[in-house]
């Protein structure tokens, strides 16, 4: 082969290559824009360091989501603002609760797919063409919280480009403030209380009938989505699958927009909880420093756990059900002894089949539950729940695919830490009371028969400060014994100081005549109120734990605190006032 026919085969060789590389590569990128869609993201915003800023795709626009929770949390917002004394503080606290609630919402939807800006500002995906929103967590620009929530419509085989401006983000504190106000606002409830409450023997047959359907279940499993919430505000949502099986064995899973929470496990000793990938807060101590390897271990004795309690552990923010799942193992319900009776509500026919509805009151009407039987097996499938406080809870449950006397395997109600697990033990709550030695907290409001009380104004006696509201038994159990210790050593110097910072004035006043109370009581459920309860007698606590007493001795000064009463030691009010002096 001469020359200059080698180099004609060379050249015919590259242009083949060439036209084979090409026809792939049109190929590759025919296929590319046939089964993916791409976003280029621009950020044209000056001093906004990209490698900062944190963003995920939403199949929804979540500020919905952000205003209503806000709403919802805009009482403790402002105890926990107004606690701080310069506009400054205040102000910086603002910003971090604003963080807060948005960065929840963020969380709560998009998990761990949260992408950087970066240099390569292109995100491509294969999922179905359809209206998605980008979302930056909090950013902070000159010290002014913003974020923004753009619509795309991204389609198979297209690139979009996004532009991220000034004039596309959001003030985040802007809408803080505007569902902050809304939240506060007072509103009239639409479910007063019923004084005239009677009791009607049929609808207290289907209430039994209810019972009886549990107790004489070998297995139960059903699904249960839950509403909770102040009436008037979105309430948060969560679902519960549970599975129970006599005469001890329950296993229950929470979730909330589809990724489960925890889990609990009851074996027939022990209740074992856990929550796998996500990281929870209560009692306000946060398990960031646990993450996915902690559980804890509670005792479950037959007949003597709450498996509703326990539903706040799952998921912190929510918790309980209205119909107590222990019922099934034989338990009770802490509200049976406050049970004022039963009455039918009507009936109702949903997709053919019928129920009866029937409504459980306690305390007066304070607290009213709702249940929904159906006719074949008594079991309820929807169920309502009003707690009239100052400002009434709505809470709503819905049950489904339930299922009764189907074989359970035994796998399921068993469970052991894996090697490197933590055990988390909670504190004790009565650890974080204010130590003996420590100067009270001065407080002053109008009691419910209008004079003015200051707390120290009762330097040089000891004063006892009970702290209640009307919805928690103890509590109930509480006011007789105090208003026997009052009348048995108000000579003697001693001054008692009821404190309610939750209840309708009405309903509680109702409660302390019924009592014959004589002894002072602060019904007051404004803010400042309930700062001096949360804020400075129960600090560090996310809760509100009550009855909560302390004892003020003659010096203006912490001497005891504890929480709770025993009705079964009668003595032991008067054995706490022995050491200064009353017998």
């Amino acid at each position: 082969m001469n020359e200059r026919k080698f180099i004609v085969l060379i050249v015919v060789y590259v242009f083949l290559s060439t036209a084979v590389a090409q026809a792939n590569t049109e190929k590759a990128q025919d296929t590319w824009n046939r089964d993916y869609w791409v976003i280029h993201l621009t950020l044209d915003m000056p001093k906004l360091d990209p490698h900062a800023v944190q963003y995920a795709f939403f199949d929804y626009d979540p500020i919905p989501d952000f205003t209503e929770r806000v709403k919802g949390y805009s009482k403790i917002h402002n105890v926990l603002i107004e606690r701080y004394q310069t506009e400054e503080k205040k102000q910086s606290f603002r910003k971090r609760r604003m963080k807060t609630n948005w960065d929840e919402v963020f969380v709560d939807v998009t998990g761990d797919k949260v992408y950087m800006l970066s240099e390569e500002r292109s995100i491509s995906s294969n999922a179905p063409s359809g209206k998605q929103w980008v979302v930056t967590k909090v950013t902070y620009l000159n010290g002014e919280p913003i974020c923004w929530c753009i619509p795309v419509q991204p389609e198979i085989g297209k690139e979009t480009n996004v532009v991220l401006n000034r004039n596309n983000t959001f003030n985040v504190a802007e809408v803080f403030d505007i569902a902050f106000a809304t939240g506060l606002e007072k509103k009239e409830t639409q479910y007063p209380a019923d004084i005239n409450f009677k009791d009607e023997a049929k609808a207290r047959a289907l209430y039994d009938r209810m019972i009886k359907a549990l107790h004489d279940a070998r297995t139960l499993y059903y699904e249960s989505t839950y509403w909770s919430g102040l009436e008037g505000v979105e309430p948060r949502k969560a679902t519960y699958r549970i599975w129970m099986k006599k005469p001890n064995h329950v296993r229950l899973e929470a979730s909330r927009k589809n990724k489960v929470t925890g889990t609990l496990v009851g074996d027939g000793d022990y209740f074992w909880i856990y929550w796998g990938n996500k990281k929870v807060d209560f009692n306000g101590e946060s398990f960031q420093s646990y993450s996915n390897k902690t559980y804890m271990k509670i005792p479950s004795p037959e007949g003597h756990h709450s498996i509703a309690h326990m539903t706040s552990r799952l998921e912190a923010g929510m918790g309980m059900t209205i119909l107590q799942p222990s019922r099934f193992h034989g338990g009770g319900s802490s509200l049976d002894e406050y049970f004022d009776g039963i009455r039918s509500v009507g009936s109702e026919t949903v997709n053919g089949e019928k129920y009866d509805i029937i409504e459980v009151s306690y305390m007066n009407n304070q607290r009213s539950k709702y249940f929904w039987l159906s006719k074949r097996d008594y079991l309820p499938r929807k169920l309502m729940e009003i707690v009239r406080v100052k400002n009434t809870i709505l809470i709503k449950e819905l049950w489904s695919n339930i299922f009764v006397n189907v074989e359970i395997p035994d796998a399921l109600f068993s469970w052991q830490p894996p090697a490197g697990w933590t055990e988390y033990k909670e504190q004790d709550i009565e650890e974080r009371l204010l130590e003996s030695g420590t100067v009270a907290p001065d407080f002053e409001f109008k009691t419910i028969d209008g004079n003015t009380i200051k707390l120290s104004d009762f330097h040089g006696k000891v004063v006892l400060i009970n702290f209640w509201r009307v919805g928690c038994p103890p509590c109930r159990c509480e006011i007789p014994h105090l208003e026997r210790l009052y009348r048995k050593y108000k000579e003697q110097g001693l001054i008692v100081i009821g404190f309610n910072s939750y209840d309708d004035h009405d309903i509680a006043l109702d409660l302390l005549r019924e009592n014959s109370v004589t002894y002072s009581n602060i019904v007051d459920a404004s803010e400042a109120a309930w700062s001096v309860q949360q804020e400075l007698y129960q600090p560090g606590t996310s809760g509100s734990a009550v009855p909560m007493n302390y004892i003020i001795d003659r010096y203006g000064k912490v001497a005891d605190a504890w929480y709770g009463f025993d009705k079964k030691d009668e003595e032991f009010l008067d054995r706490k006032l022995e050491p200064f002096g009353f017998k």
